[in-house]
């Protein structure tokens, strides 16, 4: 009998994380029986449905021993072997889970590379996952420097490498953005993004570059206080904020260069995206960007915050279209490596494993 794994995921936005637990189930299909317990009428739900499987929708409410109830009772009745948590609020509830009675094997994705919370319940949800799958080399780290004893295994975000995808520039929604370069990032509007150099890069180009513009796709808590930072450097006609797309990739696929300017950051699934569209990336050197990108090989990496010479990493990579082939070239070569068919087949061992070990 194929092992049976309930997945939970809390969110409902579609966002990367959303999109990995769909591919992933999807790919696994053959050699799983798939389970979903997810926020109430989600993308996600909606499109686990659409592809057949059993889904069970939830408010997700407060400390929400009801939603801990559900998967025990689920575990139970359809003899499901794996829980699968995939965000932080989805292990809290499968931790209770386990206090009161759960007996399945529990493994958590952890995605983000924010250092695990000191007090006794963040410890004590660790301690009682089965396996914590880390989706880059810095996010293990993370985990082992909180919880040395901690089973973890990496298995890196995947992407769906033979998926056509459309083109919709960025002068779709700024008409006058139509014919210059674009330059764009796909981040949260959150300190540990870096809009400050972000801004400062902007600055330096558009100085030097007044035919290119930056754009910014997101949404977040500093959104307000970037707009204020656009105006105080004159960047008002340079540089846009454009919003959350559920769509991203195919905003990435109008660009000419993908900027990730990130100062922390767990792998960064969006520079798979550049790379499967072939458009250049230019990252920094934190987190899990530095297990993706190879520095004059597959893209430029540069050090934090350094924005002068990201600006002119920049400029040459606009300036020289054979770059930008060798780049775009070599990384093809990477992305397959992160073929989500090659990824779901580290996940199946990673479930094989963690049931062996009793």
């Amino acid at each position: 009998m194929k092992p049976r794994v309930l997945h939970i995921n809390t969110e409902s936005e579609w966002r990367g994380g959303e999109r990995q637990v769909l591919m992933q189930m999807v790919n696994t299909r053959t050699d799983v029986d798939n389970y979903l317990i997810s926020k109430s009428k989600s993308p996600l739900s909606v499109k686990a449905k659409e592809e057949g499987f059993n889904v069970w929708e939830q408010a997700f409410r407060g400390l929400d021993l009801a939603t801990a109830r559900l998967v025990v009772r689920k575990v139970r009745s359809d003899q499901i072997d794996i829980v699968h948590c995939h965000t932080s609020r989805a292990h809290s509830i499968a931790a209770i889970s386990k206090l009161i009675g759960m007996k399945a094997k529990l493994v958590v994705t952890k995605r983000t590379i924010f250092p695990i919370g000191k007090n006794f319940f963040s410890r004590l949800k660790y301690q009682k996952s089965d396996l914590v799958i880390c989706i880059s080399g810095a996010v293990e780290k993370c985990v082992l420097e909180a919880l040395p004893n901690a089973s973890t295994m990496v298995i890196p975000s995947g992407i769906e490498i033979s998926s056509p995808v459309e083109r919709v520039h960025a002068s779709a929604q700024i008409p006058s953005l139509k014919n210059k370069s674009t330059v764009g990032y796909v981040a949260a509007y959150e300190y540990e993004k870096d809009p400050e150099t972000f801004l400062k890069t902007a600055k330096i180009v558009t100085n030097k570059r007044p035919d290119t513009t930056f754009v910014w796709f997101g949404k977040g808590n500093r959104e307000a206080s970037i707009r204020s930072g656009i105006k105080a450097m004159g960047l008002q006609n340079s540089v846009f904020l454009l919003g959350f797309k559920k769509d991203i990739i195919s905003w990435i696929n109008g660009l000419d260069i993908l900027f990730f300017p990130s100062k922390s950051e767990g792998f960064g699934s969006s520079i798979l995206d550049a790379f499967l569209c072939k458009i250049p990336v230019i990252t920094t050197n934190a987190g899990g960007l530095n297990e993706l990108v190879q520095d004059g090989v597959n893209g430029f990496k540069c050090e934090i915050a350094d924005a002068e010479n990201m600006a002119q990493r920049i400029i040459s990579l606009l300036d020289d279209p054979n770059l930008k082939k060798s780049f775009t070239e070599n990384a093809s070569k990477t992305l397959q490596n992160y073929d989500i068919k090659v990824i779901s087949k580290k996940l199946l061992i990673a479930y094989k494993d963690v049931l062996n070990d009793s």
